[in-house]
């Protein structure tokens, strides 16, 4: 499905450049855009994001689990949503569902997820992005760019600052015309701005469909500033304090886009996408979720470390690592383990899910509560299942429970409340 210079795929969907495919699931793109993403594929590293697979038909990418847009050389870009509406054909209710996950995990303010009315949701998701990003960008620009004295080694053609006698004793020159100082210079470059450019050059293959003066102008501005080499050092010393206050706003969007930038997508001649794992992602809206209707006094542990399976030498091996435990003065209640997967009404989790809840059970509950696992909510999957008792302990359950992806889910609060009170 092409509209809007924008090709729409799902999560773990097929991708193909023939016409010998006629399942939902199969997205057409060009021959040029295919040979780009099969150069991808190619690359071991990217098997996580997209794969080259054979079937009757020959041979097609398989798409991983990963959602959110990816540029293509033709000038379209791919938007990739979530699966879990994929047979309803409901494009806008997983857009509207991937921004609502994104904002319960931080990525978007809760005050511009709630300006994204089900209406804009019939755009692709990256012309809410880009058209927020750049409008608060202007704002910024507008009340004016910040600057810093940073200290800076080179060699200059004046004396300036403190001169560096060890760099420049080295010089073969007899009569050096420049000289190694250090010194401060008071510049735009400090690390809001290097982010924020580094940001403008993430999306300007996405930016095509805008105005090319605006974002012209908005990149002008940044154009002498160097964009970030260590993202993650430039974050700790973004500065909050009255100074820079009018950074704050744009602060969250950058992180949006650099934390879709993190995924493990390598080549030449790569266009940087906006790319989301929905694995992880759906465990931070359940934590969410979950820390929403904890009541007082309780707290949520997120991959406790507390047990192991086994010790070798005093050292722990095979660590029991639960997504989830409620906890309260050192006693443990409840653990949860949220998986993104398609569950049926009536379906048992697989083996390996029952085993791994059933040592969680035994370790951080000594063998009696509840335990659930927690599937996203569908139309085959929209209401708790009965009780699960192990044969060994029979004082410990398990129960499938179903997550709201665009409200709270009163399943969950129910659920938690009856295991606290147990």
């Amino acid at each position: 499905m092409i509209s809007n210079q924008t090709i729409i795929a799902y999560e773990n969907g097929k991708i193909t450049c023939t016409s010998l495919y006629y399942h939902f699931s199969v997205t057409r793109i060009s021959k040029s855009d295919y040979l780009y993403l099969r150069s991808l594929a190619l690359d071991d590293c990217n098997k996580q994001v997209i794969t080259i697979s054979f079937c009757r038909e020959g041979e097609i990418l398989q798409l991983g689990r990963y959602v959110g847009i990816m540029p293509l050389p033709s000038g379209f870009i791919l938007e990739i949503l979530p699966k879990c509406f994929r047979e309803s054909d409901s494009d806008e209710q997983a857009r509207y569902v991937l921004c609502n996950m994104l904002s319960f995990a931080n990525l978007i303010p809760m005050k511009s997820f709630k300006d994204l009315t089900q209406d804009k949701m019939k755009l692709p998701i990256h012309h809410s992005i880009i058209r927020i990003f750049l409008s608060v960008l202007t704002k910024l620009i507008l009340k004016g760019l910040s600057s810093s004295y940073t200290i800076k080694d080179e060699e200059r053609a004046v004396m300036r600052g403190k001169l560096l006698v060890q760099k420049q004793i080295r010089k073969p020159i007899p009569l050096p015309t420049y000289f190694w100082t250090k010194a401060s210079e008071y510049s735009e470059n400090r690390p809001e701005n290097r982010i924020i450019r580094r940001c403008l050059d993430i999306v300007f293959p996405l930016a095509r469909a805008y105005d090319h003066s605006i974002f012209s102008q908005i990149y002008s501005c940044f154009e002498n500033i160097m964009p970030s080499i260590d993202v993650e050092a430039d974050f700790r010393s973004w500065s909050h304090d009255r100074l820079v206050s009018h950074y704050t706003d744009i602060e969250p969007w950058c992180r949006l886009i650099i934390s879709g930038t993190g995924i493990p997508i390598s080549g030449k001649n790569i266009l940087p996408a906006l790319l989301y794992q929905m694995d992880r992602l759906f465990e931070s809206y359940v934590g969410a979720c979950i820390r929403k209707n904890l009541p007082e006094g309780f707290e949520l542990i997120s991959q406790s470390t507390k047990w192991s399976l086994l010790t070798k030498n005093s050292s722990r091996i095979n660590t029991l690592r639960p997504d989830f435990v409620i906890r309260k003065k050192g006693k443990d209640y409840c653990v949860l383990d949220a998986k993104w997967k398609i569950q049926e009404q009536d379906e048992v989790a697989d083996s390996g899910d029952l085993l791994q809840l059933y040592a969680y059970g035994r370790y951080y509950l000594q063998g009696s509560g509840k335990m659930a696992l927690l599937y996203p909510k569908t139309d085959i999957f929209s209401s708790v299942s009965d009780c699960l008792n192990y044969t060994v302990d029979q004082n410990l359950s398990l129960q499938h429970i179903p997550i709201d992806l665009d409200k709270n889910p009163e399943e969950l609060k129910c659920f938690l409340l009856k295991a606290i009170s147990n």
